[in-house]
């Protein structure tokens, strides 16, 4: 796997002015950051279903300390001499990135940054809940419920774990949860595994936020309807107003009620926005979603995320693009094992856990013997 990465990786491109390219950076224990950069040619981009992994070339990966605004210029530096051209980035807004994306954008005005779709929604959502006091109690009393049954025998309705900065990421997974647990509380004994007077007991305070629940639900809709949009069709110049027609054919029978409509209209600002940023007849990527999965598909491989980078990086990136028998083939053809473990030596380096193993190692008991006589 380790051969087919690097053979993708320094695989021949023809260079063009029409590349784009997503960037995204991963950091596991340690201070050491995966940073990488897929792209395709925007002829290349598929119309009317979202990116995938198949569709992409791995253009550039490394491990490193240094994580700031000059190595990832750097970076993209290095991607523009192999591909000839950058004309769209999409990624989301960590200010290292933002940063270099306006240094390189002072060389190369053509290029268009798009902050990835998701990310952005995520913070509308964050910006509208931050002061609700209501939700507050809601993720509180979530995370209390977590700890009193995750070792019960209902452990199986546990909520799903909040993770900080992600929270506003995976409200579908909240809200999803939230009215599978209410139906279960109402049906009592629809599950004959389930003890209800005991799931009444912890989780009875969830009836409490049935209407609340419905407006949690308008956002959710209103972010699918964007994701939905963008992931689907790319970012163009008249994306907003697309927009605005799919939001309100999802109006609900009784209409969207007025906090909904304001985050409704923060993300048709966006993505008019983006949208201006587009010449006519041209499309964009606005998501930046497929290069979650890649990391996901490289943490799936590892296992222990707290064995920090491995060799395995190499690997993950076998995953991307077209791959077959004769794209195997070749790799182990031309690739030879000297290049892989030079390639992680310099990129990667020691990983934590080796670095653990070294320290925390059991010494044998002839070196404690001699180094008892010796003292």
């Amino acid at each position: 796997m380790g051969k087919v990465g690097y053979y993708k990786l320094h695989s021949y491109i023809e260079k063009t002015d029409n590349w784009i390219i997503l960037i995204d950076e991963s950091i596991q224990v340690g201070p050491q950051n995966f940073l990488v950069i897929l792209g395709c040619r925007e002829k290349d981009l598929p119309r009317g279903r979202s990116l995938k992994l198949e569709d992409l070339t791995p253009l550039h990966a490394v491990v490193q300390t240094k994580c700031d605004a000059g190595s990832t210029l750097r970076a993209l530096e290095a991607v523009k001499l192999r591909v000839g051209s950058i004309t769209g980035i999409c990624s989301d807004e960590c200010s290292n990135l933002v940063n270099a994306f306006t240094d390189y954008q002072k060389e190369n005005p053509n290029a268009i940054h798009i902050p990835d779709i998701v990310h952005k929604l995520a913070n509308i959502l964050k910006k509208q809940l931050k002061d609700d006091v209501e939700w507050e109690w809601f993720i509180k009393s979530i995370n209390t419920a977590k700890l009193k049954i995750y070792n019960t025998s209902i452990a199986y309705l546990a909520p799903p774990s909040l993770r900080g900065k992600s929270r506003f990421l995976n409200l579908d997974i909240l809200v999803d949860w939230v009215s599978k647990t209410l139906n279960i509380l109402k049906t009592g004994n629809s599950l004959a595994e389930c003890d209800t007077e005991y799931a009444e007991k912890h989780l009875g305070w969830l009836r409490q936020f049935e209407d609340p629940l419905k407006y949690y639900t308008n956002l959710l809709r209103v972010a699918s309807i964007a994701r939905h949009l963008v992931r689907e069709k790319g970012v163009y110049q008249y994306i907003a107003d697309d927009f605005a027609i799919e939001f309100d054919n999802a109006s609900p029978k009784e209409g969207w009620d007025v906090a909904t409509c304001r985050v409704a209209y923060q993300v048709y600002e966006f993505l008019e926005q983006q949208g201006n940023k587009i010449e006519k007849g041209r499309v964009l990527l606005g998501s930046s979603e497929v290069i979650e999965t890649f990391f996901g598909k490289y943490k799936s491989m590892q296992g222990n995320t707290k064995a920090g980078f491995s060799g395995l990086v190499l690997a993950g990136l076998a995953h991307v693009g077209r791959i077959d028998k004769s794209i195997v083939q070749r790799a182990l053809e031309t690739v030879t094992h000297a290049q892989v473990n030079d390639w992680v030596e310099k990129h990667v380096g020691v990983t934590m856990h080796a670095m653990r193993c070294k320290i925390f190692r059991k010494p044998c008991i002839a070196t404690i013997f001699l180094d008892t006589n010796l003292a």
